[in-house]
């Protein structure tokens, strides 16, 4: 999914959000609308989740890398939401939209960089960042490059 996060509280777009969800904690149960893009790290209730639609047209800029990057309706509309709602970072790990992000002027991260930057913010050991990237492949549906894990996983071990 792609999120922003808007001043302390996550947007998500209300097509991305309409996207069907399956909760790997119980095969088989479908999520209700209001849970389907809520991670279980998210439902402690300190994050707010809210279903929004971008107010107006999509930007001439923004429509050009779409269609130069092939980005679909729901990046599409998570990037016109961060722009119109000067949103300080937007989380995608479609990275045509980290790019159209960038040529945007809007910050964005993917799954390993927020892992990443949990280390650097002393909120998570190397350890925890290790096993955490360790796992992507087996407990996660992201797809990476094994070469570009391997990358990363290194460059963490090898930090202070």
């Amino acid at each position: 999914a792609n999120r922003a996060d808007v001043g302390g509280e996550s947007v998500i777009g209300q097509r991305a959000s309409a996207a069907s969800g399956r909760d790997g904690d119980e095969p088989g149960r479908v999520r209700r609308p209001e849970e389907r893009h809520r991670p279980g790290a998210l439902q402690s209730g300190g994050v707010r989740l809210e279903r929004v639609s971008p107010a107006g047209d999509e930007p001439p800029e923004l429509e050009a890398l779409a269609r130069l990057l092939t980005l679909h309706q729901g990046e599409r509309d998570a990037l016109q939401l961060a722009h119109e709602r000067k949103a300080g970072l937007l989380f995608t790990d479609d990275t045509a939209a980290r790019l159209a992000a960038r040529d945007l002027g809007i910050a964005a991260h993917g799954t390993v960089g927020v892992i990443v930057r949990a280390l650097r913010r002393q909120q998570r050991t190397k350890a925890q960042v290790i096993a955490l990237l360790h796992a992507i492949p087996v407990d996660s549906t992201l797809h990476l490059k094994r070469a570009f894990l391997d990358t990363i996983i290194a460059e963490v071990e090898q930090s202070t």
